[in-house]
């Protein structure tokens, strides 16, 4: 086991952020638990971890809960039963961390060190701590989607 340090990041108009150290042992749902706590969000919105490279694409996700639409191998991973050493595998292991599907708060994450857990220090700790995190309410609902007109004549009858 080891303990790895994040510097994690929300896509805010000011800069914000938090380095957590987090021992590798744990599971996602504790790091997203960790995550929400340190930017005083509450809680209680849908949110997936995704995989990501150096580009921030999207890649595996990690769920929140298990909503059993798949029934096949290639189902998600959930966070409480993935630890967090089972996909954190190369340094500066890149992921984002979606919270609230309606408003998208998004989340960059980066491994930016690995170490041997200390005993005396009690983990996951945010020991890095930037800006004044938003309030969660705060992002408006954008409801506005593109649509294609049609006009009567472009319909073949």
């Amino acid at each position: 086991m080891i303990a790895y340090k994040f510097r994690v990041t929300i896509d805010y108009e000011e800069d914000v952020l938090r380095e957590i150290e987090i021992r590798s042992d744990l599971s996602f749902f504790e790091f997203q638990r960790i995550i929400v706590s340190a930017f005083e969000f509450s809680g209680k919105q849908m949110s997936s971890f995704y995989m990501s490279n150096e580009e921030w694409d999207k890649g595996e996700e990690i769920v929140l809960f298990d909503m059993g639409f798949e029934e096949t191998n290639d189902s998600p991973r959930v966070m409480e039963t993935t630890q967090l050493s089972e996909l954190i595998n190369k340094k500066d292991q890149r992921m984002l961390f979606v919270y609230d599907f309606l408003k998208m708060w998004v989340f960059y994450i980066e491994l930016i060190g690995e170490n041997p857990p200390e005993k005396e220090i009690s983990y996951p700790r945010i020991i890095t701590s930037i800006g004044t995190p938003p309030d969660e309410e705060q992002k408006s609902l954008d409801f506005k989607m593109p649509v294609d007109i049609i006009e009567e004549d472009d319909i073949d009858p």
